[in-house]
């Protein structure tokens, strides 16, 4: 799958993510410096769209990223990262769990979907389009939800994980391996996306 989205505009989202991620939880940390980010990312988008909230991200597969970084480690790659897109992304907070989902979607989709439980996050990325499979012995589907293997999330305050509060955070996924229908060698997705949403008690996207 080539993914030509590294500088595209988030224009229509059309998913909304369902089941519970499988992977890992982990802790996220405070990193106080992520409004003074968000406010930069604003001032350099090329748009003025009206979105739900405000959301930027950055995404690749593995073979873009090859060429788009040659050999840099991707873990310092998108930590250091500074250029985005802009993408639609929206938070809900229902009983003790904080859903962050988004994305973008045209002839295919790619949707992001971060639960916050307490302390620990978890991650996922879903797929929609001709057809995928993380396992060389399974069928094709045309819609996957592809598991984290390297995640990190950030968050402005913890106090601002509250209902009705303003959130701004940061977070980077990795994903695992899958194949695409069509193409022989397996790949993956990288995903940087830096947000500020309200937390109510309806995802709208």
């Amino acid at each position: 799958m080539r993914i030509s989205l590294l500088f595209m505009p988030a224009l229509l989202v059309c998913c909304q993510l369902a089941g519970q991620p499988t992977g890992s939880f982990k802790p996220f940390v405070i990193d106080t410096t992520l409004n003074s980010k968000l406010a930069k990312a604003k001032l350099q988008s090329e748009f003025d769209l009206p979105m739900i909230d405000n959301g930027f991200w950055f995404l690749t597969d593995a073979n873009d990223f090859k060429e788009f970084s040659g050999s840099t480690d991707p873990a310092i790659f998108l930590d250091t990262l500074q250029t985005y897109s802009d993408v639609v992304c929206d938070c809900m907070m229902n009983g003790d769990t904080i859903y962050l989902q988004g994305g973008i979607g045209y002839v295919g989709s790619i949707a992001f979907d971060v639960r916050i439980a307490g302390n620990l996050f978890n991650g996922r990325i879903a797929l929609a389009g001709k057809g995928f499979r993380t396992d060389q012995s399974a069928e094709f589907i045309k819609e996957i939800y592809l598991n984290s293997v390297n995640q990190q999330l950030k968050i402005q305050s913890r106090d601002s994980l509250q209902f009705e509060k303003q959130t701004t955070g940061e977070f980077i996924l990795e994903t695992e391996n899958y194949y695409e229908k069509g193409e022989p060698q397996p790949n993956k997705l990288y995903m940087k996306v830096l947000f500020r949403c309200k937390l109510d008690d309806v995802i709208v996207i």
